[in-house]
């Protein structure tokens, strides 16, 4: 499909919807790699940096909510009418599809708001008071509670005003990026054809810079390193020692670092300024076990 048919396509709120959805089933960090490997087209590209963007800040949440709202309100249409004792009742397939779409709710209030919040009560009480009669499924009252209680909610997150832009070092564990022990085997180094004086420089300079938190630094640094690199394998660009130098597995290890480090260092260098900005964190610009994997080897041949 052309991307004159794709952008024709996403003009279709439910197509934007479905691909949105599609996207939370690849995951962020998956979804956040095949962006910076320039895996879409431009129309899809868009749509995905509107999707990170709406993850980081918590907005995807409000999307589920709404859906889980929706699809529960869908279930008031399958409600039977029984006799006197039974009144109306969902069969029990739809009772157990309810039951499903509630526990997701639920877990997702929970995360979000809190087991004291009032969202999260509510949605707790409307079950309890709602299930367990003559059929033991939900009520028809119940279900359009929960529903009701569900949209609440998403409009509430929807509501909040999106932060600024931040560094996000929450999920940095280590302070340093490079193995001190790694350098030091650098250090030990001695070739007469090569000086690796200026790699160690920049190793070093690429665990001062990932230690404060410097993530723009880190990416270009890294990107420095793969580039000067070459000549140790006796090959000219970094995409030599990609496609012709060691295992399978060596192989495969340097392909994501050349492809993904050079998008994601390139979108830092050459990106003009927005309207709005999505500042990186460590996860993104996370490449340490392959740039660990390329500096082994060069211990290796050394």
């Amino acid at each position: 499909m052309g991307e004159a048919d794709m952008s024709t396509q996403f003009d279709d709120p439910q197509a934007r919807k479905d691909f949105r959805k599609s996207l939370m089933g690849l995951g962020y960090e998956e979804v956040k790699y095949r962006l910076a490997a320039k895996k879409y087209g431009a129309e899809k590209a868009a749509l995905v940096e509107i999707w990170l963007d709406d993850f980081a800040n918590g907005r995807l949440v409000a999307e589920e909510l709404a859906d889980l709202s929706e699809r529960i309100s869908a279930l008031r249409s399958k409600f039977v009418k029984g006799d006197n004792l039974t009144g109306m009742f969902l069969r029990t397939d739809d009772s157990a599809k309810f039951e499903r779409l509630f526990v997701e709710a639920s877990e997702l209030l929970r995360e979000n708001f809190g087991p004291d919040s009032g969202y999260y009560r509510s949605l707790e009480t409307s079950y309890s008071n709602g299930t367990g009669g003559w059929l033991g499924g939900p009520s028809f009252a119940c279900v359009t509670e929960i529903s009701e209680i569900l949209m609440g909610a998403s409009e509430r997150i929807a509501r909040r005003k999106a932060p600024k832009a931040t560094v996000d070092s929450s999920s940095k564990t280590e302070t340093t990026y490079i193995s001190p022990k790694r350098i030091d085997e650098l250090k030990q180094l001695n070739s007469e054809t090569i000086d690796f004086a200026k790699l160690i420089r920049l190793c070093e300079e690429l665990n001062s810079a990932y230690s404060s938190d410097c993530f723009f630094s880190v990416a270009m640094i890294a990107r420095s390193i793969i580039d000067h690199v070459p000549a140790a394998f006796g090959k000219n660009t970094f995409n030599d020692v990609t496609n012709h130098h060691g295992s399978r597995s060596f192989k495969k290890s340097m392909e994501h670092l050349h492809v993904s480090l050079r998008n994601i260092a390139d979108s830092y260098l050459h990106e003009g300024m927005r309207k709005k900005e999505a500042l990186p964190n460590a996860n993104q610009v996370d490449v340490r076990r392959e740039l660990d994997v390329l500096l082994a080897e060069l211990v290796r041949l050394n």
